[in-house]
């Protein structure tokens, strides 16, 4: 019996020095901050993730490609209304040996086969609808009512911003139709080239865009005179 109460008595002050040891730590669940301190996130230091190994910082202008293409993209276009037209419900199979459509595809693809061989110079291209005007011998009342289908098309959503220009294309003058369909972005790199400018020189993208603006803007001013021009070569014909 005394050894039972020397145990339980042993085990009360163990049970003692341990609770007092552990409120000097601070250890009570309260804080042993001092009353003006606080606790914060960024205490443990600025947060860093850590770049790969092989990540090269770059600068706006070493990813930027502008559009390379010499004319807008409509340059390029025959629309499918104009191929119906001369097609006339006539079957593929058969069309496609038509003379006047061989002599057609002929002629685009020569053309572009020469380019891509080094022979031909892009800049020298026909507008893609001037060759099928002259090869399918198309009328401009014609091609004014073709267009009128067209741009109530679905397809006329992707060229919102260009049009076939009757009296450019009817003057039948491929300098002047190149220079009306030239691509402002290559107008823009010309007259940096004239600068020795590079598109480092701009600070910013937005620099870049709101530079092109004024290209564009201008380019209009030209598309304007150039169609008074065309108009003359026209009615001289007459």
């Amino acid at each position: 019996m005394k050894k039972l109460l020397l145990l339980v008595a042993i085990t009360v002050v163990a049970l003692f020095i341990l609770t007092a040891c552990y409120r000097e730590e601070g250890y009570d669940g309260t804080s042993t901050l001092d009353s003006n301190e606080t606790i914060r996130q960024d205490d443990r230091g600025p947060q860093v993730t850590p770049e790969p190994e092989n990540y090269v910082y770059m600068e706006w202008y070493e990813d930027f490609e502008p559009d390379q293409a010499e004319y807008l993209s409509i340059f390029g276009l025959v629309p499918n209304v104009f191929m119906e037209y001369v097609r006339n419900d006539i079957d593929w199979d058969i069309f496609r040996y038509d003379e006047r459509y061989m002599a057609f595809r002929l002629f685009i693809n020569e053309f572009w086969e020469g380019v891509w061989a080094g022979i031909n110079d892009p800049r020298d291209a026909e507008m893609d609808i001037v060759a099928f005007i002259r090869i399918f011998d198309i009328s401009r009342e014609t091609f004014d009512m073709l267009v009128e289908r067209w741009e109530n098309s679905d397809t006329f959503q992707f060229y919102p911003f260009q049009e076939f220009n009757a009296d450019i294309i009817f003057s039948f003058d491929d300098a002047l139709i190149r220079a009306y369909y030239r691509n402002p972005w290559r107008i823009m790199e010309e007259n940096m080239g004239r600068s020795d400018m590079t598109w480092a020189d701009f600070g910013s993208m937005d620099e870049v865009f709101a530079h092109y603006e004024i290209v564009a803007t201008e380019h209009v001013a030209t598309q304007q005179e150039l169609t008074v021009q065309a108009q003359e070569i026209i009615a001289a014909r007459r």
